[in-house]
């Protein structure tokens, strides 16, 4: 086995593959600084938004009803 020759085989694959992804990145858009946004438009689902405060308060407040009627609607605790 002549390990210089596996060496130099390898560089050279590696330059190949450098060349390569070289003239792909030339070819295509630039790639998107948030990629797990990207992600979620392939998937066609979209973007998630920011709640507001307003927003985050009634859900807080809705929430707090919900499971307030659902400890009420709950048989009590045997014990």
């Amino acid at each position: 086995m002549d390990l210089y020759r596996i060496i130099d085989t390898l560089l050279e694959e590696r330059n190949r593959l450098d060349r390569l992804i070289r003239s792909l990145e030339a070819m295509g858009p630039p790639r998107p600084a948030n990629r797990q946004k990207k992600k979620a438009e392939l998937r066609g689902k979209p973007a998630r938004r920011a709640m507001d405060p307003v927003g985050r308060s009634e859900v807080s407040e809705r929430m707090k009803r919900y499971w307030a009627e659902r400890r009420a609607a709950a048989p009590p605790p045997e014990g």
